[in-house]
This record gives structure tokens, sequence and C-alpha cells, in this order.
């Protein structure tokens, strides 16, 4: 069809049939002077995180840096103009999703032939978005996508940094990834961050979960412990009892939301470059999420891949007091006051969450 069936980031998709066999492919191609429209874009928009980045720590002990935020999301907008390069990672996401997700996941082939710099080949799937389809699907993919991103937050190295409903497909009862000009590189030592930090955070251990802090770069190695966990341990009780229910976790915010704003601008927070690309696809994930289940909640689901990751770093003796990942996956079906009301008994044997959950 000469008419484009959807909108790209930086261009257009065409359906088209190849003459050689008359196979259907998808044909991304981009805007006319885009790379001169995004290069100048980046030019005004690093003047104005320079002002704000002097301007906060005018005012406030904040160490976030606004400008190298900003670089983290310019290179791969940059990266994006490269579709050589989104082919590279589509075979990469192909080839390591196949070994990991067994069928449950596909990733379309790129037809390297036709692909160049500005367009890109790739096989064209007939499915509606997973966003569009009925609770029922979404309550069994779900499960699906959230192993699919653990994996690649703790085992592949290498994020799929939009996944907006647009690229989150379902064909034949399977989930289908498209769209990867965006991709975020995680270094070794923070993949095995965030899975101790998903642990202790399930297991209610704070002052653990202060060192992960650390290591993710959220904090300096010099920040005062005394001073800084009261309030984050109290913020992250709040969100823990809330779930993923956006209006109860507002409620419970504003009681200490007064002292927290207060507290932020004492308080030596920043935040990782990769973590911004990281957060915004996870909170897209859950919005997804939510359309199937009211209380879903991003941790819980996570918690079964982060343990398996976990073992691997504290070892069988310091994980045997965690929740199990049968434990674990039958409170990700509770409501979120009952998953509280497990949570509150802080780190347990397997046997003693069993009970807990049957209780």
């Amino acid at each position: 069809s000469p008419q484009p069936v959807a909108a790209a980031s930086l261009g257009q998709v065409y359906r088209w049939k190849r003459k050689r066999d008359g196979s259907t492919v998808a044909v991304k191609v981009q805007r006319p002077g885009m790379a001169h429209i995004v290069v100048l874009d980046l030019y005004i928009l690093r003047i104005v995180a320079r002002f704000v980045r002097f301007a906060v720590r005018q005012i406030s002990w904040t160490r976030v840096d606004h400008v190298v935020l900003l670089d983290a999301w310019a290179s791969g907008t940059v990266a994006e103009l490269d579709y050589e390069n989104e082919a590279r990672n589509q075979d990469r996401f192909r080839e390591e999703l196949a070994l990991r997700m067994r069928g449950r996941v596909y990733v379309p082939q790129v037809d390297h032939c036709l692909s160049t710099r500005r367009v890109l080949v790739t096989e064209w799937i007939d499915g509606p978005r997973l966003a569009d389809c009925s609770p029922e699907v979404i309550r069994r993919l779900v499960p699906v996508g959230v192993e699919c991103f653990v994996a690649q937050l703790l085992d592949m190295g290498v994020f799929h940094a939009d996944p907006h409903p647009g690229n989150l497909l379902v064909k034949d009862g399977c989930l289908v990834l498209i769209d990867f000009g965006l991709v975020a590189e995680i270094d070794r030592v923070s993949m095995d961050a965030i899975a101790s930090s998903c642990i202790h955070l399930i297991s209610a251990d704070w002052q653990a979960l202060f060192d992960d802090l650390i290591a993710l770069q959220f904090l300096p190695p010099d920040a005062d412990r005394d001073t800084i966990l009261p309030p984050v341990q109290s913020v992250l009780q709040q969100g823990m009892r809330a779930g993923a229910n956006i209006r109860r976790r507002a409620q419970n915010f504003q009681a200490i939301s007064d002292d927290m704003n207060k507290l932020f601008f004492d308080l030596p927070f920043m935040v990782p470059a990769y973590f911004a690309l990281i957060t915004r696809a996870l909170c897209v994930l859950e919005g997804i999420a939510l359309v199937g289940n009211p209380e879903f909640d991003l941790f819980w689901s996570a918690y079964p891949y982060a343990l398996v990751r976990a073992r691997a770093l504290l070892g069988t003796r310091r994980t045997v007091e965690l929740l199990t990942v049968a434990a674990a996956q039958a409170a990700s079906q509770l409501t979120a006051e009952e998953r509280y009301a497990v949570w509150q008994h802080g780190p347990r044997s397997s046997i003693g969450t069993t009970d807990a959950l049957d209780g």
C-alpha cells in the first residue's frame, strides 16, 4: 500500500509485498531531514538541562545530573536514527529471547538485503496490540511479558527501553515484541544490584536495600544512613501497602508527602543515566498489566525471577529464609492488602510463608 499504516517515532510504516515470494513485510521509512531536527532539538534541550542543573543545585543538596540524564536519552534517540543499528538489535533480541522464552515471545525477522540506514524491512505481524486484547488475554500474557523484561534486566544485559502499547502485539496466543531502536545497556554490577534490591524490598531488609541504592548509584558512598533510611523506608512501606493501585497509593503517600518534600532537597539522591530509560519501560508495562489485573504489582511479579538470580549472588544459605518462588507466585495473585499482610512478617522461611498465605 502506498499509504502508511502506522507512525513510528521518527518515520512511517508501510505494508508491502515482496515480488520474489509474495510475502508481506513491514517497511519503516525515516522521515526526510529527521537527523537535523533531532540534533537541533537535543542541542536546545541540553542548554535547558544545564540551567536546570545549576538552579537545582543552588537550592538543594540533590546530586541529580540533568545533563547526564539528557545525554543518556539523547544517545538513545540518535541511535534510533540508524536503522541498521536497530536491525542488529532486533537480531540480538530474536536470538536471545528464543533461547530464554522458548516460543512464548516472538521477535520478527529482519530482511537485511532490503534494509538500509534509513529503511528497515521486517516480517509483517498480523495481530492486535496487547493493550487492546481482552482482560483474560492480558492476564495470561502479562506474566510472560514480565518474565521477558526481567530476563533482559537481570540476564541479557540489554533492555528494550520502548515497550509502549504499539510495540507489544499478540499473534496465535504468543507475545510479539517489535521496534528495537531504543535499547539500554546494563552492566553486570547493575544487573546484580537490581536483583538483590528486589529481593531485599520484598523481604523488608532495609539495611541491605540501602546498600543496594548505593550500588545502583542512587546514593553516594558517603550517604548518611541514619538520616536517609527512615524516610525512604516509610515511603516504600506505604508503597508496598498500596500495591499498584494508583489511587490508593496516592492516598497513602499523602500522609507523609509534606515530610518527603522537605527532605528531598536535603537528601543527596541521584538518578543513574540508564535507569531513566528502564523506569519508563517498566511503568508502561505495569500500565498495560493493570488493565487485565487491577491488583497487579510489578515487584511481586518480578520476585521469582530475581530470587533465582539472588541465589547465584548470595548463595543458598543467605536466601533460605526468603520467600520461595512458589510462595511469591501465589502472593502475586492476592490483593494488595493481602500481600501487605504477608509482607509485614519480614524475612521468613518458605514454610512460614506458605502458612501465612494459606491463613
